[in-house]
């Protein structure tokens, strides 16, 4: 089977499943960036198909830790969205944001040792050069993306900084985790006066997910 084939079909990848029509496929976040970590050589260092599956691994795993955060998530936005019928039921909201914050953490901790063992991978060059001959502002009118999202995926992915797209989750990922502790204390104190908070939290997270999806619709075009 072609490398290359293989690599976008096990794909380095965050899953997240946004039916965004009726019986479409589910977009995999970041998918395909497996293609980029290839069989090259960095001195006398051969890095092989193996070599990014196991960088796959973490990937994979990140995004479990991921899609379990952003599920506690909703269910806790849900409960205190009723809270007007369900009640205030501040103890047990701080248990879900807890277990929130502690899958995002353990996603970013993946996501750390990812990025590093990612560092020290060599690249699929031709794929880099497909990512640099990609014809972006079309792609971005074509299917109606998020302009300001795509902006920054274009910026890394048309100068081949892989490494860059990985650092923007962890980013994001990082982000979540400190709102999550301001969520925390403000529960702790029973001083919930709005949903500001839980709105930028929301927000943060629907951020995360179209840029991983933006990623693996790229990825997906060039293969």
């Amino acid at each position: 089977m072609n490398k290359k084939r293989v690599y976008t079909r096990f794909g380095l990848g965050i899953v997240f499943f946004l039916v965004l029509y009726t019986g479409v496929f589910p977009y995999v976040m970041s998918n395909g960036i497996g293609i980029v970590f290839s069989i090259n050589t960095i001195g006398s260092t051969t890095h092989s198909l193996e070599d990014s599956l196991n960088l796959e691994t973490y990937v994979i795993k990140g995004a479990s830790y991921y899609l379990e955060s952003n599920t506690v998530f909703q269910d806790l936005l849900n409960k205190i969205e009723n809270k007007d019928t369900l009640g205030m039921d501040y103890e047990g909201w701080i248990i879900s944001t807890e277990k929130t914050k502690e899958l995002i953490d353990n996603a970013i901790t993946t996501y750390s040792i990812l990025i590093d063992k990612a560092e020290s991978t060599s690249y699929n060059y031709s794929v880099l050069d497909a990512l640099a001959r990609f014809d972006y502002d079309t792609f971005l009118v074509k299917n109606k993306l998020n302009p300001v999202i795509f902006s920054k995926i274009k910026e890394s992915l048309s100068q081949g900084d892989i490494i860059g797209i990985l650092k923007t989750n962890y980013a994001n990922f990082t982000e979540i985790s400190n709102m999550l502790s301001s969520l925390r204390n403000e529960l702790v104190n029973q001083n919930l006066t709005d949903l500001t908070i839980i709105l930028n939290i929301n927000e943060k997270y629907s951020e995360t997910t179209l840029f991983g999806s933006y990623v693996a619709r790229i990825f997906n075009e060039i293969n």
